[in-house]
């Protein structure tokens, strides 16, 4: 009935309006995205910065088994939930060491001095992520509390290299960059715990179902995606230094 009083004139003068709405609205959004996402469009023509903020979605993704290595080890080796927790608790005693004293000595005195700091920061984001995985492995495969120990340990030795790779990205990129590129980082640590949240879970689950050796499923599917990791700092090379312009003095013998 509405439509037959309107008649077809009124029905386009409607139709036009529409559009012209959502033209606008359209526009607006165009005009508030460009303005939000602009800023951050400098990582784009960095390529080497792209590769290595693959490392924290993928970090964030794998670091959801953690969340249920304390189950993982009350169910597989049949321990209670406070002895668990205990053994986890035990990991910052390893961790702090190499944080406070290991890697300094290893970045000052083990380290090529010829090498920057950067350099030295990339052999050992490199180690640090081959001892990550490894870990992370054999707390997967581990048979016995024996065997998860170690590779508990190898983990902590390795967790470093997270903190490395972003003081790598901070030699980069410029300094009134440096900022954006920390929220870049959280945004896609945000993303990886979310799709973590669900995907890990359900992996583990799979494991529980399975078990006897898929028990630890979780952590080698964790392990393959730090391979990955593995593979992007790998094949990362640092951009050529600037070379500096040699300037001549003023002052020249003369003969």
């Amino acid at each position: 009935m509405a439509a037959r009083a309107l008649g077809p004139e009124g029905l386009e003068i409607c139709f036009l309006d529409l559009c012209s709405r959502v033209q606008s609205w359209w526009d607006k959004l165009s005009t508030n995205v460009r303005f939000y996402v602009r800023p951050y469009l400098f990582i784009l023509n960095h390529k080497p910065v792209l590769l290595l903020l693959s490392v924290f979605l993928i970090y964030r993704l794998s670091r959801g088994s953690s969340w249920f290595l304390t189950q993982y080890i009350s169910t597989r080796y049949h321990w209670s939930i406070a002895e668990s927790n205990l053994l986890v608790a035990f990991r910052p005693t390893v961790t702090i060491p190499v944080f406070l004293w290991g890697l300094p000595y290893l970045k000052k005195h083990i380290l090529n001095s010829r090498h920057s700091s950067t350099q030295k920061d990339l052999s050992l984001a490199r180690a640090s992520i081959i001892c990550f995985t490894l870990g992370i492995l054999g707390i997967g495969l581990s048979p016995s509390i024996g065997t998860l120990i170690p590779g508990m340990m190898l983990q902590a030795s390795g967790s470093r290299f997270v903190f490395l790779t972003r003081s790598i990205i901070t030699t980069l990129v410029d300094r009134d960059q440096t900022a954006r590129s920390y929220t870049v980082i959280e945004i896609l640590q945000s993303v990886g715990n979310v799709v973590a949240s669900l995907t890990i879970t359900a992996v583990f689950q799979l494991g529980l179902r399975l078990g006897g050796f898929w028990i630890g499923l979780a952590w080698m599917v964790t392990s393959s995606l730090f391979c990955m990791v593995a593979l992007a700092i790998w094949v990362f090379r640092l951009p050529p230094a600037p070379r500096e312009d040699f300037v001549v003095g003023e002052f020249e013998d003369e003969e």
